[in-house]
């Protein structure tokens, strides 16, 4: 499973509704799965809170830096 683009309009930001959502999707995939997604730099401790482990290096997507992480279930 890959998750891509979460995002969050600059008036709702650090108040958890990201980590509402991807707990309810967590929660949702089926036991063993793998999840995958590409993490901007500066979103990585939000997806470790959630359990996720960075692989690779970092890499540039359209301008911004990224982080491949991966999460077991």
């Amino acid at each position: 499973m890959h998750i891509q683009r979460v995002a969050t309009l600059p008036a709702f930001r650090h108040h958890c509704y990201a980590i509402a959502l991807l707990q309810q999707v967590l929660a949702d995939v089926a036991a063993g799965s793998a999840i995958e997604l590409n993490a901007q730099a500066t979103a990585i401790g939000l997806y470790e809170r959630l359990g996720f482990k960075q692989t690779g290096a970092p890499f540039e997507e359209v301008g911004i830096q990224h982080v491949k992480m991966v999460k077991n279930v």
